[in-house]
């Protein structure tokens, strides 16, 4: 019951082409278009504010309460593959987990926040 959004690091024809294969179809299928925000049709990307502002604002779009940054620490998770992306999450108010190989980890920070129920 999460909404998941694709907050990526990519040229846009980059993404298009990824996006338009039809093995991806069964990834795409959980993201709705205005839920995809690449850097490369943004002008911006991670880790500068400008790409944080622009999530906070989609996030917002969805939900008035991501306004309250008490609401954003409990009912988001940024999670990126690159500890300065992490960071600049962080210090937009975006509570962030870095994935690494330590997937377990990941799974279990998941959970303590809800975010996986099993």
């Amino acid at each position: 019951n999460n909404t998941l959004i694709i907050f990526s690091n990519m040229h846009h024809d980059h993404f298009e082409k990824i996006y338009n294969k039809p093995e991806m179809k069964k990834i795409f299928k959980y993201f709705k278009a205005q839920n995809i925000l690449i850097s490369g049709l943004l002008k911006t990307m991670k880790p500068y504010n400008a790409m944080y502002d622009e999530l906070k604002k989609r996030l917002i779009e969805l939900d008035e309460r991501f306004k309250d940054p008490l609401f954003m620490q409990e009912e988001c998770i940024f999670l990126d593959d690159q500890p300065e992306n992490v960071e600049g999450a962080q210090k937009n108010g975006i509570p962030a987990i870095l994935v690494d190989n330590n997937y377990d980890l990941i799974y279990k920070k998941l959970q303590e926040r809800n975010f996986i129920t099993e």
